[in-house]
């Protein structure tokens, strides 16, 4: 039961859920439609154009473009040079994060690879690792991280907008503490920053307070074990920082509109 948890936590804190190749006819088009993950496309060769937000990007040899989950977009390859693309499908909790270590945001959905060989190599590998169906899911991740790794651009932290150092840094402290009764307070602490301004962070980041944040990541992991362990209510409350079950049973109710039991019971 255990390598079931651990592995299923794994997969939902990041899980490659669609990857491709295709080599394009001249004006051939996808869309408009949406998808439910984010969606990195990475061209080899020609180029295209994408149509997300409202603006239109060109695309060519070399560079990614990032579609995210529930957006309506169309892309289209170039009559005369149509491109050659491969893609990849990724959600969990960690997907935001690794698309942002890509470079892409909302305003910045085009990225040129530094390593274009390179970052073409791990999607290949990638392919081919899930196909696998020995830990396919494993090596394809591994792989992503390493797609990942490739395509993020070379950048300096402290370039970075002040706000979102802050933020980053705040979620990787939520990250490894939200087991225990972390408090806002510390994380202000942490971070380096006064709670009202930790509140702005990330109101302005992620919409929610940071309180919020953290009960939304306690209420995921907690759903995770109702899912994938034998631990009682109680035993999931005191592993992801609620104070009794009871606590647990009623935020959990208030997100899910069902009990820890029922959600248990139906899954």
């Amino acid at each position: 039961m255990l390598q079931k948890f651990l592995s299923s936590t794994h997969q939902s804190t990041l899980s490659v859920v669609d990857f491709g190749v295709e080599k394009c006819d001249p004006s051939h088009s996808y869309g408009p439609a949406a998808r439910g993950y984010y969606l990195v496309h990475y061209v080899a060769s020609g180029r295209g154009m994408l149509s997300a937000g409202g603006k239109i990007h060109a695309v060519g040899a070399g560079q990614g473009f990032l579609i995210y989950p529930g957006e309506l977009t169309t892309y289209r390859a170039d009559a005369e040079e149509p491109w050659h693309y491969a893609w990849v499908g990724y959600t969990g909790t960690e997907a935001e994060a690794m698309s942002r270590l890509c470079g892409f945001g909302r305003d910045r959905r085009v990225v040129t690879a530094p390593a274009p060989i390179a970052v073409w190599d791990a999607l290949s590998q990638l392919r081919q690792d899930a196909a696998n169906l020995r830990l396919g899911h494993v090596a394809a991740l591994g792989d992503f991280y390493r797609f990942v790794s490739l395509l993020a651009p070379e950048r300096d932290e402290h370039a970075l907008p002040e706000h979102e150092r802050h933020y980053e840094k705040a979620l990787w402290y939520m990250q490894g503490a939200y087991g225990r009764h972390v408090t806002v307070q510390e994380i202000a602490d942490f971070v380096g920053l006064s709670r009202s301004q930790l509140f702005r962070v990330f109101e302005k980041n992620c919409g929610q307070s940071p309180k919020q944040a953290l009960q939304e990541m306690r209420l995921e992991h907690a759903r995770l074990l109702l899912k994938n362990s034998d631990l009682s209510v109680e035993q999931v409350a005191f592993s992801t920082g609620f104070p009794s079950g009871t606590q647990l049973s009623a935020a959990f109710r208030e997100r899910f509109s069902l009990s820890p039991r029922e959600y248990r019971q139906k899954r």
